[in-house]
Order: structure tokens, then C-alpha cells, then sequence
């Protein structure tokens, strides 16, 4: 990947609630009216409460046996690293850009046609239920929902307990070249290994009329502590866990297609092997010059730039970065509720619009 300098932007955005519009409890309609909203109101938005995981996922497919748990100990970072770049950065596309959460400033700022050619790009993006959150974002951006009788009709769900500056919607933010899609089925979170193999078999198998120009996938907080010691330092052909070296060999065989790396989404109740998780994704990112959205960031700041710390099987606060509980109405878990979605969803137009050559400023 041809390399440019890079913007560092740390971003966090939290997870509470399952906004999948599958799982969404409908909610009352709002007629449509584009551009910014001085005041919508609605009902609360449904929560799902999921508790803190407490062991391994079963995995759905493997490619060979796979242990049910390796154990890890791991000091947990007292804080996220500073890092270094230069000041003024120009961000092009297939470049390594970091979205984080200083990143969403920049949504309001995004010229109008970066906004239309960002709308323009393919891309596929795998995920679990904050992924799905994520999308539903998207949708109340765009204020599009392709899956209710009257797709133009307005969620209250997109609003619910937003202040009005936060409220902005319209069709310059079409999103629908975007695709969101689970991992797996039944479960969306069949294990980070499966993840990991499941997206290297989806986009070694695209379909004949299926043209990407970027592709992405996500790991959750649910994962086990194996991702820790195989994601980033497997290289055994034999060893049954996949690796960063298999996606990087899945790159090369699929050059048309640049994968944009993530962090892990965060929740409440975070362990600290997943913190250093993160660590390692965004140090690796930096050496590598790789595209990534910095989600863990982006959930762990609130707007302000306050950093957020969790808290322990008995509620209690820990020292451990955490998704904020202004982003996720949940005790222990992390879906995002409107602030956190919403959020989430500015910082992926940055992203895009990066992507599509802006370099983050005004003309």
C-alpha cells in the first residue's frame, strides 16, 4: 500500500444498545424533514441487556480443533499511548489514516463533495451488534430505513435523548453503497478465530456482480483471551488460529480490495486483555501504515474528550478504559444507544471522506 502521512485522530464511541433493525422495537414515526433538526422527540429506545462474558464463545466453524481457552495474564494500560505524527498530515486515499475521536469534529467540515464522492465508494464491513448499531446510525444520517413499509419516515429511535445540535440528517449522507452484514448466522459472534476465517472465506468467494473497493471487519469485546496471543504473533502454518498474517496474505491476493483495520468495540465491563488487544491493533496499524477505525477510541472518549473508565463485576469503577455511560444505556455491556450510534456514524463519514481524497480541511 503506497504510504502517505497520516492524521492521528483518537476516537471513542460507546456501545449500549442493539440498534440492529432486526432486533429494533418499532417505534413511532416522525415525518421526514432534511437537513438540521431543531427539536425531535421520542420514545426511549429498547435496551438489551447482555452481562458481562464470562466464557469462551463456542465456535460455529473451525479450521481445525481449537482450544476452548489459553489462559493470559495481562497487565491492563493505565492509558492509551501517545503517539507521534506530523502536524499537518494529507490524508489520501489507501494511505494510513487514523479515525479516533477528535475525528468527529471534523464531520461538520466535510465539503460537499467529498461527502458525494465518499457516498460513491464500495464497501463491505462484517460485524456483530454494535456493527449493527453502527449501521442503524448510518440510516437515521441519511434518514433512510430500507426495511420499514415507509422507508422516508423517520425513526424517534435516531433522536432519543439528543440535544438538538447533535441532530442532523439528510440524503448528501447516502450511505447505501456501504454494506453492513453479520458475520455468521444464527450468532454474529461465532469467536474471533471465525470471524477472522469467515471474513478471509467471504471475499476469497465474492459473488460475479460483487465489487469492493474497501472491506473491513470487527472484533467485540466478547472475545476470548486467545485473540491475545495468536492475532498478532502467529505465523505456524500449523497452528489452528488465524492470524494478522493471514489477512495480510488475503491482501496481497486481493489487491483491488484495501481492507481497513479495526479496533475492538468496548463495554462497561471491558477486560483488560482486550485493552491490550487495541494496543497492539493500533501499534500495528501505525508500523504498517494501514487505514484504521480507532472504534475502542472513539467509545471511550465523551464529547468533551473526556476519557471514560468502567467498571467491575460488582459496579464498582475500575481504572480500565471503557466504552462512556453517556454512549450505552446497559450495566455491563456495550451496545450503543442514539449518542453513541450517532457518533460512531459521523466518525465513519470522516473516514470515508478521507478516503475519497479530502485531506481534512476546508477548501
Amino acid at each position: 500500500m503506497k504510504r502517505f502521512s497520516f492524521l492521528v485522530l483518537w476516537i471513542i464511541l460507546a456501545g449500549g444498545l442493539s440498534a440492529c433493525k432486526a432486533t429494533t422495537t418499532p417505534q413511532p414515526d416522525i415525518p421526514r424533514s432534511p437537513g438540521l433538526v431543531a427539536t425531535l422527540t421520542g420514545l426511549p429506545d429498547t435496551t438489551q441487556t447482555i452481562p458481562p462474558p464470562t466464557a469462551t464463545p463456542i465456535p460455529t466453524t473451525t479450521p481445525s480443533a481449537i482450544p476452548t481457552q489459553i489462559p493470559v495474564t495481562v497487565t491492563a494500560p493505565s492509558e492509551t499511548p501517545t503517539l507521534t505524527v506530523q502536524a499537518q498530515p494529507t490524508l489520501r486515499a489507501g494511505t494510513g489514516v487514523i479515525i479516533d475521536h477528535q475525528s468527529i469534529e471534523l464531520f461538520d467540515q466535510i465539503p460537499a463533495e467529498y461527502l458525494q464522492a465518499a457516498s460513491e465508494i464500495l464497501w463491505l464491513h462484517r460485524h456483530a451488534s454494535v456493527g449493527a448499531n453502527i449501521r442503524f446510525g448510518l440510516d437515521c444520517l441519511y434518514n433512510y430505513f430500507p426495511d420499514r413499509p415507509d422507508p422516508n419516515r423517520r425513526l424517534s429511535a435516531c433522536d432519543t435523548d439528543l440535544d438538538p445540535s447533535e441532530i442532523v440528517y439528510g440524503e448528501i449522507y447516502d450511505s447505501h453503497n456501504w454494506i453492513f452484514e453479520p458475520h455468521s448466522q444464527p450468532s454474529p459472534n461465532p469467536g474471533w478465530y471465525n470471524k477472522v476465517n469467515n471474513f478471509i472465506e467471504r471475499i476469497d468467494n465474492l459473488g460475479p456482480n460483487e465489487t469492493y473497493q474497501y472491506a473491513s471487519f470487527d472484533f467485540g469485546y466478547v472475545e476470548d483471551p486467545t485473540i491475545l496471543e495468536h492475532f498478532f504473533t502467529n505465523t505456524d502454518p500449523n497452528d489452528p488460529f488465524p492470524s494478522v498474517f493471514d489477512l495480510e496474505n488475503l491482501q496481497t491476493k486481493h489487491s483491488e480490495i484495501t481492507f481497513i483495520w479495526w479496533t475492538t468495540v468496548l463495554a462497561r465491563q471491558t477486560p483488560a486483555y482486550i485493552l491490550e488487544v487495541n494496543q497492539q491493533m493500533r501499534a500495528y496499524a501505525l508500523a504498517n501504515h494501514k487505514i484504521l477505525f480507532d472504534i475502542a477510541d472513539i467509545e471511550s472518549h465523551t464529547p468533551d474528550g473526556t476519557p471514560c473508565i468502567g467498571i467491575d463485576s460488582n459496579q464498582n469503577p475500575t481504572q480500565l478504559t471503557a466504552v462512556c455511560d453517556e454512549y450505552a444505556d446497559e450495566v455491563f455491556a456495550g451496545h450503543l444507544n442514539a449518542l453513541g450510534r450517532t457518533r460512531a456514524a459521523k466518525a465513519v463519514w470522516v473516514m470515508m471522506a478521507m478516503l475519497a481524497g479530502w485531506d481534512g480541511k476546508n477548501p
